[in-house]
């Protein structure tokens, strides 16, 4: 009777360890796919959004799962070593591509910077407050519509600082307007356009789209890229130097690229550390981006945590790229 108890309990741990392993490798799969297919695709998109964190706990599901009671000693040893260098693995992809966890924060400077931030709710006095303490040369502000009407923050700005609205957006800035305009107001995408005379801090004109798309995550994103590229080429506007916005799709996904291919993310400049916008409590996604053209750089590439909100904001020191041709030489 003794001898049959070992051999149920033993069969029992060794289903339950296959179980786990089996469990592991199906969540390492799926997340592996969907950084291979990434949002290309509809379904897809679903496993690109799997967090990378998630796999934490997959792998320790496979690592106790090799630890599976059996006489085969070498099989044993084998799985371990496999489930170890997949975990060295996603560490590496963790700590390196998908974040700069070992990076330390470049220098605080730039010819101009320009902040986002996706506000989300209502106005507060704590609002105020960090909007205040958040101005930049360019500072872009989504949803704050109940700052529109503030005659304290609007008596607060200092001298050089303008405010004005484009639809949804809320720019202030102390460099001068040229042009500002909606571009494109759509179901798919709300863009404006913004022409500024940077010429005391890049030496040159510089032409901003501030972008918010859709967040509804039924919606497939490389369509909603695809349908925004269309737009913007049909619309009557010049070539951006810079977008920013809320694009509710991942940085390392292709539907970004699908959207401005010829852009490429502040991030890959001058990020560093733990890089994810949303949500603010627990960030696992980085979905509000800032894009450059080849003649800008980002020196450097800030998320803050405002303690209000959704969203973080984001933040960057911009220079002109070194060799880069002057505007008005494109």
């Amino acid at each position: 009777m003794m001898r049959r108890r070992r051999y149920v309990v033993r069969l029992t741990i060794q289903i339950l360890c296959v179980q786990c392993m089996a469990l592991g490798a199906a969540a390492v799969l799926a997340w592996l796919l969907g950084r291979l297919l990434s949002d290309r695709w509809a379904f897809s998109q679903w496993l690109l959004w799997i967090p990378t964190a998630a796999m934490l706990p997959a792998v320790l599901l496979g690592i106790f799962g090799a630890l599976a009671p059996g006489r085969k000693v070498r099989l044993k040893r084998r799985r371990l070593r496999i489930w170890a260098l997949c975990a060295i693995c996603i560490a590496g992809y963790f700590s390196f591509i998908e974040h700069r966890l070992f990076r330390g924060a470049p220098p605080a400077q730039g010819e101009l910077t320009i902040a986002h931030w996706n506000m989300t709710h209502w106005r507060t006095e704590a609002d105020r407050l960090r909007v205040l303490d958040l101005l930049c040369d360019i500072t872009i502000l989504v949803d704050a519509w109940g700052l529109r009407r503030d005659p304290d923050l609007l008596d607060s700005l200092p001298e050089d600082q303008t405010a004005f609205y484009v639809r949804r957006f809320m720019i202030i800035t102390n460099q001068p307007i040229i042009e500002a305009r909606p571009l494109i107001a759509h179901d798919a995408a709300d863009v404006a356009l913004l022409r500024l005379d940077c010429t005391e801090t890049l030496g040159r004109e510089l032409v901003v789209y501030a972008v918010d798309l859709p967040s509804d995550p039924k919606l497939p994103r490389a369509r909603t890229a695809r349908q925004l590229r269309d737009l913007i080429a049909e619309a009557d506007g010049p070539p951006p130097d810079v977008v920013v916005g809320d694009f509710n799709m991942t940085r390392n996904g292709a539907a970004l690229g699908f959207a401005f291919p010829s852009l490429h993310h502040a991030f890959d400049d001058g990020g560093h550390g733990y890089t994810a916008s949303y949500h603010r409590v627990f960030p696992l996604y980085h979905i509000d981006h800032i894009l450059l053209n080849d003649s800008l750089r980002a020196v450097r590439y800030d998320l803050i945590n405002p303690n209000l909100g959704r969203h973080c904001i984001q933040k960057a020191w911009i220079s002109n790229e070194s060799g880069a041709t002057p505007a008005g030489d494109r």
